[in-house]
C-alpha cells in the first residue's frame, strides 16, 4: 500500500520536529498561488490538498467553507469554467463538498480540452492528422479520467486513513480500559474471598490448630509427670510432694506418681 501526503508529513514531523510559523506562512502563500492553466486542473487540486494537509499537521486546520470559497474564486479568475461555475452555484449545501468540487470542474476541464482539439481539427488538418488527432484525443481523455480518478482516490484514501487511525486509537483506549477493569475485578474478587474465609484457627508459622495450641500451653504450665500427695497429678512444673506449701493432713513428702502412698 502506498503512502499519502499526510503519512509523509506525519513522518517528517515525528523525525525532524515541529512545523514553524514561517513554514505555515509559506504554505498559505503556496495555497493562494493562481491556477496554472497550462496544466491539468487536477494538478491544482493536488496542490490545494497537500497544503490543507500540511496546515492540519501544523495545528492550523483550514475550514472547509473557506477552502471551497478560495478555490472557487481561483477557478473563476481563469474565466475558463463558466458552465462548471454555474453548476456549482446551483448545488445544495449538502453537495458542496471538496470531492464534488473537484469532480465538477475536472469534468469541464475535460470538455474544454475536447473542444479545443475539435476546433483544431476543423481548422484544416488533413484526414491523416485528424485520425491521429482522434487517437491523441482518446489517449488524453483516458489520462484526464485517470487524473480525476486519482484525485478522488486520494481523498478516499485520506479519509480511510483518518478513520483507521481513529478506530486504532479507540481500540487501544478500550484495551487499556478493559485491562484496568480486569485488574480491578481481580483485586475485588481477592478481597471478597479473604473476607469470606472462616476464622483462622492457627497462628502464622506454628502449624497448630486451637486445640493443639491449648494442649501446648497446658504442657508448658503443668508437669505431666509430676505428682503431689495433697494435690494429685495436676501440678505445675515446680510443684511436687516435697515442696508443696499447702499440704493436707497426713501429707507424705516421698509420694510420687509411681508411688502415690495413698494420696
Amino acid at each position: 500500500m502506498g503512502f499519502t501526503t499526510r503519512d509523509l508529513l506525519d513522518h517528517l514531523m515525528d523525525r525532524y520536529g515541529k512545523i514553524t510559523a514561517t513554514d505555515l506562512k509559506e504554505n498559505a502563500k503556496r495555497m493562494n498561488e493562481p491556477i496554472n492553466t497550462g496544466l491539468p486542473i487536477t494538478k491544482y487540486f493536488e496542490r490545494i490538498g497537500d497544503c490543507v494537509q500540511f496546515a492540519d499537521v501544523g495545528k492550523t486546520p483550514c475550514k472547509h467553507e473557506r477552502i471551497l470559497q478560495m478555490v472557487y474564486l481561483a477557478v473563476l479568475k481563469t474565466v475558463l469554467y463558466g458552465d462548471a461555475g454555474k453548476e456549482w452555484r446551483n448545488k445544495s449545501d449538502a453537495d458542496c463538498t471538496w470531492t464534488n468540487f473537484k469532480t465538477t470542474f475536472a469534468d469541464e476541464y475535460h470538455d474544454l480540452k475536447l473542444q479545443q482539439r475539435l476546433t483544431m481539427g476543423q481548422a484544416g488538418f488533413h484526414e491523416a492528422n485528424d485520425a491521429r488527432g482522434e487517437e491523441v484525443v482518446e489517449i488524453e481523455e483516458a489520462l484526464d479520467q485517470l487524473a480525476i480518478a486519482e484525485t478522488v482516490d486520494r481523498d478516499v484514501v485520506a479519509s480511510l486513513t483518518a478513520s483507521i487511525k481513529q478506530l486504532t486509537d479507540a481500540n487501544r483506549m478500550l484495551t487499556y480500559q478493559v485491562k484496568a477493569l480486569t485488574d480491578t475485578n481481580q483485586l475485588l474478587t481477592k478481597q471478597i474471598e479473604q473476607q469470606n474465609q472462616p476464622a483462622v484457627t492457627q497462628l502464622p508459622g506454628d502449624g497448630l490448630n486451637t486445640k493443639q495450641r491449648r494442649q501446648k500451653r497446658f504442657e508448658r504450665r503443668f508437669n505431666t509427670n509430676g505428682y503431689c500427695w495433697s494435690h494429685g497429678v495436676r501440678v505445675t512444673n515446680n510443684h511436687n510432694s516435697k515442696n508443696c506449701d499447702n499440704r493436707r493432713s497426713g501429707h507424705q513428702e516421698e509420694a510420687t506418681r509411681s508411688n502415690t502412698m495413698g494420696g
